[in-house]
């Protein structure tokens, strides 16, 4: 009875054991259509390993790919905005006007064909305006000789020898409005006016001189034209025409004749050891 209980439970023992030892050996059950992978220890980076600027590692145990990767810092290129190209006259513009603003002195005839003309005499800020026809300030005080400083904004009157007028106030002196005998604007003026779309139409002799025609639109949205004087590049005329009706219509015209360049100082400076100054 012992003997045989023994028998069994030593066999029990023997089938466990075949049964330990199958499972142990048995692989992992896959499902159809998966493929057993296994993870790779990642190496650490070596701590030597040293980054350049541009992200490239120079350590001799690190992994070049991975610390391109973790420490690439992109390159910004700035690109300075272009600039604009300066605007320019046409060529041809461009040498008068030259010409034009190099005048320092300079004495012209204003509107020689009209009433009330005068003949304008400029060097610096001084300034001399020679009336054909004696201008009245007050009573029988006449003047036909104005001597005007632009920085002072001051004028001075005069009648000459000569002039039937000026007998009673004869080598007298006096101080006249200065707003009333400034030239409101003078060939150089009209000058520094012209835009850069200008551009010559043609070409003109103008008392006796060659002139370019200069074309515009003016700041008043009016077609413009002056005659510039190809020696000196001042306009010796200037016309002002109407763009409302399919005919060009002049509205304002003007000359600057009798140009004579070389304007001596002692001309336009007011000599007053031959004059006496009486008040107004």
């Amino acid at each position: 009875m012992v003997q045989n209980t023994f028998a069994k439970y030593s066999l029990f023992l023997a089938m466990l054991l075949i049964f330990l030892l199958v499972v142990s050996c048995t692989p992992l059950i896959q499902k159809p259509g998966e493929q057993a992978t296994s993870t790779p220890a990642v190496a650490p980076m070596a701590t030597d390993a040293k980054i350049t600027a541009d992200g490239q590692n120079s350590g001799e145990n690190a992994e070049p790919s991975d610390v391109a990767v973790q420490n690439f810092k992109p390159k910004i290129t700035i690109i300075p905005p272009k600039e604009k190209p300066q605007p320019q006259y046409e060529s041809e513009v461009d040498v008068l006007i030259t010409k034009a603003k190099s005048v320092v002195s300079y004495q012209y005839a204003f509107d020689a064909s009209k009433g009330g003309t005068y003949t304008y005499f400029i060097s610096g800020a001084l300034a001399k305006k020679v009336y054909v026809e004696p201008v009245k300030l007050r009573d029988l005080v006449y003047y036909n000789e104005v001597y005007l400083d632009l920085n002072q904004k001051k004028g001075i009157g005069v009648c000459t020898k000569g002039v039937s007028t000026c007998t009673s106030v004869w080598k007298q002196a006096f101080p006249v409005n200065f707003d009333l005998e400034k030239v409101e604007f003078t060939p150089q003026d009209l000058i520094t006016h012209i835009p850069y779309s200008a551009h010559v139409v043609g070409e003109e002799r103008v008392d006796n001189q060659e002139t370019s025609i200069v074309e515009f639109t003016n700041a008043q949205g009016r077609k413009e034209r002056l005659w510039l004087d190809q020696y000196s590049g001042l306009p010796l005329k200037e016309v002002i025409y109407s763009v409302d009706t399919e005919e060009e219509k002049e509205l304002e015209k003007h000359t600057f004749t009798r140009i004579i360049l070389g304007v001596k100082k002692s001309e336009v400076t007011f000599p007053d050891t031959q004059f006496e100054m009486r008040k107004e």
